[in-house]
């Protein structure tokens, strides 16, 4: 009797062992996945936005020299242009509660925690 009970506590202990370092390894898992689909998003998230930076300095410039060319002032153009992002600078910033700032936490809070389809929750 001494002997089972001996060997059936060391077998629990193996059995918990091997359990723990299942779970560890399965919360490494699902961290390294986490933070790679976070990483992935931000990464296509700064891509997108280097681009349209550079079309929208382009087409800046372009609208500038357009302006500048049919005023006959190349200067008056420029400064037309920077006049109308002045105005949208002040616009954005009298609404930066309503426009920007919920819109910006609810993307973070959708890039770090993304929803998981209903078939995993029961799990």
């Amino acid at each position: 009797m001494r002997e089972t009970l001996s060997e059936e506590l060391a077998d629990w202990k193996s059995d918990i062992s091997e359990y723990i370092t299942s779970q560890v390894n399965l919360f490494k898992l699902q961290v390294t996945e986490g933070l790679s689909e976070f990483f992935a998003k931000l990464f296509k998230i700064a891509i997108v936005i280097l681009f349209s930076s550079i079309t929208f300095l382009f087409i800046s410039l372009g609208l500038a020299f357009y302006l500048g060319n049919l005023l006959e002032s190349l200067y008056i153009g420029f400064f037309i242009v920077g006049g109308l992002y002045f105005l949208l600078l002040i616009g954005f910033y009298l609404l930066r509660k309503t426009l920007i700032d919920r819109h910006v936490i609810k993307l973070f809070i959708h890039l770090i925690f993304p929803e998981k389809p209903d078939y995993e929750e029961e799990l």
